[in-house]
């Protein structure tokens, strides 16, 4: 698409950003989600992030839909999970984008992935992982 000019420059760079950033966290090591989810432990990270070592580990990360596009009647990617108040919502791949929309109506800093096998944060505020 961005070879036939089908598609504005700006849209191809921005969907490839969040594609990056997604990849970016997905940890596919059984080990450390072993880890993460018995032990309470966060993946270490590039940068330290007081927001990210703040919430303890959620025992039930993993969850089955997001309520928001269930209501809409509309389709979710993945789903994640804030660590503040436990509202599920789903990933920037997904065309509501619903786990953003709550950090910028909540203001709560942290997600959680959701997703079965993976064990990973993300802090809004400092664009990191851990």
């Amino acid at each position: 698409m961005r070879s036939t000019g089908t598609v504005p420059g700006d849209i191809v760079a921005e969907v490839l950003h969040m594609l990056d950033v997604e990849e970016s966290m997905i940890d596919t090591s059984s080990e450390k989600v072993e880890a993460f989810r018995t032990a309470g432990l966060r993946l270490a990270h590039a940068q330290d992030c007081a927001d990210l070592e703040h919430y303890p580990a959620i025992d039930d990360a993993e969850a089955d839909v997001c309520p928001a596009c269930v209501a809409e009647g509309t389709d979710w990617v993945a789903l994640r999970r804030c660590l503040e108040c436990g509202n599920v919502g789903c990933c920037d791949s997904s065309p509501s984008r619903h786990a953003t929309a709550h950090f910028r109506s909540s203001h709560h800093p942290v997600m959680e992935s959701a997703e079965p096998g993976e064990a990973w944060r993300w802090c809004y505020l400092h664009h990191t992982t851990g």
